[in-house]
């Protein structure tokens, strides 16, 4: 019986993987990172909450990859879109899209 070639079907979520370590390398990324750091030090949810934590991680509010060319671009970078967060925080955001 003849067998019929079927591509793979490309790995979603490592392709998007990429594209994430594709920003978060640059310099621009890590500059901005720090900078946003220093200007917000406290987890900015607990802060909310009236618990005082730091921050360790910048999270963006609205996903860069949910754009595409230079709006990826301008979204990832953009300064307004961040937000400082502790670890349990910022794990309670990404489960909870999951």
């Amino acid at each position: 019986m003849p067998t019929l070639y079927k591509p793979k079907k490309q790995n979603d979520s490592n392709e998007k993987r990429k594209e994430r370590q594709n920003i978060y390398q640059t310099a621009r990324w890590k500059d901005l990172r720090k900078s946003y750091l220093m200007e917000h030090p406290l987890c900015e949810i607990c802060l909310n909450n009236g618990i005082t934590k730091f921050a360790v991680d910048v999270h963006h509010k609205d996903s860069f990859l949910n754009y595409r060319g230079l709006s990826r671009l301008d979204k990832a970078f953009d300064y307004n879109n961040l937000q400082a967060l502790c670890k349990e925080c910022h794990q309670l955001i990404h489960n909870k899209h999951k």
